[in-house]
């Protein structure tokens, strides 16, 4: 997901979510997020 601060900065939301018991594993922001950020969560 993304979005957008009053400024005019974006940022961006990295959620993992197992559907199955219905809970968020793990929920990353950060205005860039890389490959490497993906793999570390």
């Amino acid at each position: 997901m993304s979005d957008q601060l009053f400024d005019g900065r974006r940022f961006r939301l990295l959620t993992l979510v197992d559907y199955f018991i219905r809970e968020s594993l793990a929920i990353r922001v950060g205005q860039r997020l890389t490959g490497d950020d993906v793999v570390s969560v």
